[in-house]
Order: C-alpha cells, then structure tokens, then sequence
C-alpha cells in the first residue's frame, strides 16, 4: 500500500508543478497552464494568468476581462459569451462557438476536433480557445 501511494504521489507531484499541456489539433504542444492559472506559450513564455477569482490578466498584468457563473465578460465589463455546465460555449449573441468536452477535447461549432486542454478547466480552456483574451 505504501508503495502505491509514493507511485501515486511520483505521478501527481510533476501534474501539480507543472500544470496541463494544450495541444492543438495535429498533436503539437501549444503551452500550459498551471494549477495556479499562470498561462504559458510552447515557447515557456507567460502569456497572463485566470485567477481562481476568474479575473483575467495579461502578460503584463493588465485585467482583460473576467469569468463569472460561466459567462465571460471584457476589460470594459461588456459581455462576450458564455460556456455551459456541459462544455458549450456560445458567444456574445448566442451562437454557439464550440465546446470543451469533459475529456479536454476540444470541437469548434462544426463539430472538428480543433485540439485539448485536458486537465485545464473547462472556462480557461474557452478563453484560451474561443475568445482569445490572452493567445493572439
């Protein structure tokens, strides 16, 4: 027993520091994002952060907007969209964008495989991929 728990702790340790990978749909690395909401690029640059508050900030710690209940809201407080409890994710005028499947997959409103985000959650994996708050 106590060897499955140092395996266990062998395998989470490296998750918890290092965050989750984002892969686009070919399979290539696109960057991370740490358990703490720091974003990086597949270069290790920072691109910004989601805090846990759901404040969105930019590489040079600039608010870009925010997250709350699932809607998603700009730098001026303006609505942009939002993501549901099962992954879809519409935009400002309810047309549905794509979604974040439980798994990290990610489909856009065609219904293709567009990349994952597995791990991340589901509302960072949409600013990241829907509304470009902090990827250009």
């Amino acid at each position: 027993m106590k060897k499955i728990l140092v395996m266990m702790a062998l395998t989470l340790i490296p998750m918890i520091s290092f965050g989750q990978s984002v892969y686009d749909r070919g399979g290539s690395y696109q960057g991370k994002v740490e358990s703490s909401g720091k974003i990086y690029d597949r270069g290790g640059s920072y691109k910004g952060e989601v805090r846990s508050d759901g404040y969105i900030y930019d590489r040079g710690g600039s608010y870009r907007g925010k997250i709350s209940n699932g809607s998603f809201y700009d730098r001026g407080g303006s609505y942009c969209g939002k993501i549901t409890s099962d992954g879809k994710v519409y935009d400002r005028g309810g047309s549905y964008k794509g979604e974040v499947r439980s798994d990290g997959s990610v489909y856009d409103r065609g219904g293709s495989y567009c990349g994952k985000a597995q791990g991340v959650p589901r509302p960072t994996a949409a600013v990241l991929l829907f509304f470009d708050f902090l990827m250009p």
